[in-house]
């Protein structure tokens, strides 16, 4: 007996693009966010502050396509940081100053949240698959 279930619209868009959409969401966020905390407080305090809250969007949404695609894994979390990755290269006293310990932590981060996206998805996957479903694409 087969089941009729209809698929969402999101399943067609592939993963790489909710891997961009993700950079653009967070780094509109980061600058909303840092336009209302700039006033009567340090510019240092403020990006500390962007920073976290990129980093906590940035692991939910990493979390959230490697589950529904556990295969990728290996560049979700790498396309969602590319403007720290940038900035890293770019920016001459980067790894001399204390920001590196934030923007490393924050790799690991969306690292870890990666792994257990992957670990959830590959589980309701092979449950699927018991069932006669194979979903995993």
């Amino acid at each position: 007996m087969k089941i009729n279930q209809e698929k969402s619209f999101l399943r067609a868009i592939p993963s790489w693009s909710f891997g961009l959409l993700t950079v653009f969401v967070t780094i509109i966020a980061g600058f909303n966010i840092r336009e209302d905390l700039i006033e009567g407080r340090e510019i240092g305090k403020v990006l500390f502050y962007v920073i976290i809250i990129y980093y906590l969007i940035m692991s939910v949404c990493c979390f959230l396509i490697v589950k529904q695609n556990p295969k990728r894994i290996f560049y979700i979390p790498l396309l969602s940081s590319i403007p720290f990755f940038i900035v890293t290269f770019v920016e001459p006293g980067f790894w001399k100053g204390q920001d590196w310990i934030f923007i490393c932590c924050g790799w690991e981060i969306s690292l870890i949240s990666s792994i257990m996206g992957a670990v959830i998805g590959i589980r309701k996957a092979s449950s699927k698959d018991s069932n006669g479903h194979n979903d995993l694409t």
